[in-house]
């Protein structure tokens, strides 16, 4: 026996102990796959119901079995996406994405009790036999801590874009008095240096005044100021003058 499902590459081929590697895919299929697996047959009966489907949707096999999986599940076809059976029965398999149509049966997510639906990749294969589709393959894959690592990484990503927003930077050439130093914004309008720069930074000052200033605005208190004359003792290197007298 040569089976292949849908065109999703698997193939056997007959051995001696193809029966035995039967039972155990099918074991395999219903009690431990980490996904949901429904098979229907060409009428969409349901004829094959997983453990994971059992947990997950909260209806164990036996109260599916052979049902109309539309009757059983209204709103596929209510949501217009029995489409996508219709299309596998006719050979063509399908893949419904989380970000456009959610999910393809209500379960609840498994994020600790949200609430929320859970949010679902969906794959629809044929199952053929020859060139004959005889039932479809369901699979349906649990993707809440997909969605959820993407809704982070979107966080960050806009935290970072606000950020970046934010910041104001200084660049190019700026037209400055030479004499009370003053800048002219694009506006034509003159501003102290630090008020420019306080607009068009993050930059904030603090008003000091540096030993020479003190000296020429403040000689009365500049000893009390500047103990040391030359400035060396607070880290300055002293005026120009200075510099001669040395």
């Amino acid at each position: 026996m040569n089976t292949q499902i849908g065109h999703a590459g698997i193939f056997c081929r007959d051995f001696s102990d193809a029966p035995a590697f039967e039972r155990a895919l099918l074991a395999y299929m219903k009690e431990s796959a980490p996904a949901g697996l429904i098979i229907t047959d060409r009428e969409l009966r349901i004829i094959c119901w997983n453990r994971w489907m059992e947990t997950h949707a909260g209806k164990r096999a036996q109260e599916v079995a052979w049902r109309p999986l539309f009757d059983t599940f209204p709103d596929i076809p209510a949501r217009g996406l029995d489409r996508f059976f219709h299309m596998a029965l006719e050979g063509q398999p399908s893949v419904l994405s989380y970000g456009i149509h959610h999910h393809l049966i209500p379960m609840p997510s498994g994020d600790g009790g949200s609430g929320d639906l859970m949010p679902q990749a969906v794959r629809i294969y044929p199952l053929e036999d020859g060139d004959r589709v005889i039932g479809i393959l369901t699979r349906i894959e649990d993707v809440t801590d997909r969605v959820r690592r993407e809704r982070e990484m979107q966080t960050t990503i806009d935290e970072l874009q606000q950020a970046l927003n934010q910041i104001k930077t200084l660049s190019g050439m700026l037209p400055i008095c030479a004499n009370c130093k003053k800048i002219r914004d694009d506006k034509g309008y003159w501003s102290q240096v630090e008020s420019y720069i306080t607009d068009h930074s993050d930059v904030q000052f603090s008003h000091s005044i540096c030993p020479e200033c003190a000296k020429k605005l403040y000689p009365e208190y500049y000893d009390a100021m500047y103990p040391d004359e030359r400035g060396t003792g607070n880290g300055e290197r002293g005026t120009e003058e200075e510099k001669g007298d040395r």
